[in-house]
């Protein structure tokens, strides 16, 4: 509830009445305020009193004109303190219904009521909130333990590990003993800025953000913590400068050129059978390394007529890196042209359950840490002298982005192909998913039109190229 400001509060909780002295007395009574202990800790009561001192006030100043004594002055404005209404209020602590000794006395209260709130300018510090209550208080040290029992089995053991260093960390500064309740955002601001001292770079301390930001969500939603906002959002961000060196130090997107140096096929031959599989389906579709290397067979199907790899974490050991991710993308042309559909026949026939039957389930850093590992390597044969930056497997993912975007495939298509949410409001609400076909081949009517997936060519050698993708 918020402190009038006519009120003053003390450190130890107890409140003062306030009241500006009129200027053609205060030479007389040689102040200018004058100032009342209320003797009380409640806010109510001392609203209640504040009316009877300041009515008993307003007949003070009036005495004076009539020739009293300041002493006979001050001893009225002290008699005054026994004055009082009785008041009813609602759960707000507004008067609904007051009780007064006939009409005079009732005009004092009123005029009371609206003096008080105009005649003080002295702002009072605000009453502190009430703790927030909780199904169940725990210490940060017992919720870390619980929050990492619960998400350990559905979290990759590489993310889990790197989640439990988060909030280790975070409990290791705060206290292992200190109550979850009481924990806010200054104590996460101390544990960022305590990261910063210690030299870890902006981009760890975001992540690490992100991760104490799902934990206390989670121990909201299990009733250990406040419901609201995370104290951790808006803690942690990226300065224009940061941003401009992350996007310089992000993967590169390949050129045409460049992706036709690599999959010339002397060059590709080199790369193990899989693995040349897994390289073309992420340059065809820009699915992200884990979600090609995790791909089952029962993915692959036709979908109203067209071949499609449905991206999902349906099946067993299967992640997605968020809900949008789910998604249906058409096999591109070339990858047909490729020898793709004949491929999964083959894997079927000796069966497997798998589109990569090598692949192994559990491994500690995801389901396409195979395959970003042999191209990896193959990266570092094949681009000696190329120009400095970072390139790897999601380097696919940017260059055929890239290239659907060149070949007009419009955002709100490219988003649903690869896995990106828009940020505004219309699309993301209002917009309907296109279908295969569409995604495939485009869409042109009266109000919308995109290129499909198809127009994205890198013009590579096919007919040498689909003797590597005979099955093995």
């Amino acid at each position: 509830m918020r402190v009038p400001h006519y009120l003053t509060r003390s450190p130890s909780g107890a409140y003062t009445f306030r009241l500006l002295v009129p200027r053609h007395l205060r030479d007389t009574l040689g102040r200018k305020v004058i100032k009342r202990t209320l003797y009380t800790t409640d806010l109510l009561t001392a609203q209640t009193n504040a009316l009877s001192l300041y009515s008993q006030c307003r007949r003070l100043f009036e005495g004076r004109r009539m020739g009293k004594t300041l002493e006979e002055l001050l001893a009225s404005a002290q008699r005054a303190k026994g004055t009082d209404w009785a008041l009813e209020r609602d759960p707000l602590g507004n008067i609904t219904k007051m009780q007064a000794d006939g009409p005079d006395d009732h005009k004092r209260f009123m005029e009371a009521l609206e003096a008080v709130g105009r005649l003080s300018t002295s702002s009072a510090p605000p009453v502190a909130p009430a703790p927030p209550t909780v199904a169940k208080v725990l210490t940060l040290g017992q919720a870390k333990d619980l929050w990492l029992t619960a998400i350990e089995p559905t979290t990759l053991p590489k993310t889990l590990t790197i989640k439990r260093s988060a909030i280790t960390q975070f409990t290791a500064y705060a206290g292992a003993g200190t109550k979850l309740p009481e924990i806010a955002r200054p104590d996460l601001a101390g544990f960022f800025q305590h990261l910063r001292n210690g030299n870890i770079s902006t981009p760890t301390i975001v992540n690490k953000s992100s991760y104490l930001k799902h934990f206390f969500e989670w121990c909201s939603a299990s009733g250990y913590y406040p419901e609201g906002t995370s104290p951790t959002v808006g803690q942690v961000s990226y300065g224009t400068r940061e941003k401009r060196q992350r996007k310089k130090l992000g993967f590169k997107p390949f050129t045409v050129e460049q992706v036709q140096h690599l999959l010339d096929p002397a060059r590709f031959a080199t790369l193990p059978f899989s693995s040349r599989w897994a390289v073309v389906i992420g340059l065809y579709t820009g699915a992200r390394v884990s979600e090609v290397g995790q791909l089952h067979l029962i993915d692959v199907a036709e979908v109203n007529g067209v071949l499609c790899i449905n991206v999902t974490d349906d099946g067993e050991h299967q992640r997605l890196k968020s809900d949008i991710s789910r998604r249906v993308v058409p096999v591109h042309p070339d990858l047909l042209a490729l020898g793709f559909a004949d491929y999964i026949d083959a894997v079927k026939a000796q069966g497997s359950k798998r589109v990569f039957p090598n692949a192994k389930d559990g491994v500690k850093n995801g389901a396409g840490n195979w395959i970003t590992k042999a191209f990896g390597r193959y990266l570092q044969e094949q681009t000696v002298g190329w120009d400095k930056g970072k390139r790897g497997f999601h380097s696919l993912r940017k260059t055929f982005i890239q290239e659907m975007q060149g070949a007009g495939v419009a955002s709100e298509m490219r988003a649903q192909i690869v896995g990106h949410e828009l940020d505004d409001e219309h699309h993301g609400t209002y917009s309907r998913d296109f279908t295969p076909s569409e995604k495939l081949a485009g869409v042109k009517s009266k109000g919308f039109k995109s290129a499909g997936m198809k127009a994205v060519a890198y013009g590579l050698k096919m007919q040498p190229l689909r003797a590597l993708f005979k099955a093995q």
